[in-house]
């Protein structure tokens, strides 16, 4: 129901990233690697910046018995305050959100480096035929680039004609291989909590 409490909220600072993600859990619990889960997704506006610097804020509506699991995921580059790590900030995050009353055991931070779009590189080839399917350009030849993994995206979106929005994002989410996703360091720490916490439903 619409007034229970969530058994998950994921922090983000886009609609990119919540499409992306969004996308992923509900294919778990599609394909019954995951329960239903009751999920509310926070989107600060201020950007990856913000969530790092407000994380207690904006999840503390939630801070209270039912304890929800959290997710916290932002963009490690052009957030991080001074030249700090992205496994520093990640503790820094969990910090705050830890002093408004959530237990450490029910609090993921996840900081990816340097940004959303180096979570496609498993996938780069998946990534380009589903462009090709959805532009008006044939597949695009693209060499995926994690040093800069966005700008790499945003030629293969060009060079297809597609107009990259939360909606391809999704699209993404919805196609590309998972376990393929797991690779990432990102990927497999989300999976892993995700699995952990809302184990797979007995078998009928």
């Amino acid at each position: 129901m619409e007034n229970e409490p969530p058994d998950l909220v994921v922090l983000l600072a886009d609609q990119d990233t919540r499409r992306f993600v969004g996308a992923i859990i509900d294919r778990g619990m599609e394909r019954h690697c995951l329960p239903p889960i009751k999920l509310k997704y926070v989107i600060d506006t201020m950007k990856d910046a913000s969530v790092v610097r407000s994380a207690d804020r904006l999840l503390r509506p939630f801070a209270r018995q039912p304890w929800p699991r959290v997710v916290i995921i932002w963009d490690h580059h052009g957030s991080a305050p001074g030249q700090k790590s992205p496994q520093a900030v990640e503790e820094d995050v969990r910090a705050l959100v830890e002093g408004t009353g959530f237990p450490r055991e029910h609090v993921l931070t996840l900081a990816i480096e340097p940004e959303l779009e180096v979570l496609l590189g498993p996938v780069w080839e998946s990534v380009l035929v589903r462009l090709g399917e959805i532009g008006s350009q044939p597949r695009p030849e693209i060499t995926f680039d994690a040093h800069d993994p966005k700008k790499a995206l945003e030629m293969a979106a060009a060079k297809a004609h597609v107009r990259l929005a939360p909606h391809v994002f999704k699209e993404f989410g919805s196609r590309v291989s998972v376990p393929a996703l797991k690779k990432s360091t990102v990927g497999e720490r989300l999976s892993g909590h995700l699995e952990r916490w809302f184990p797979r439903p007995p078998a009928a």
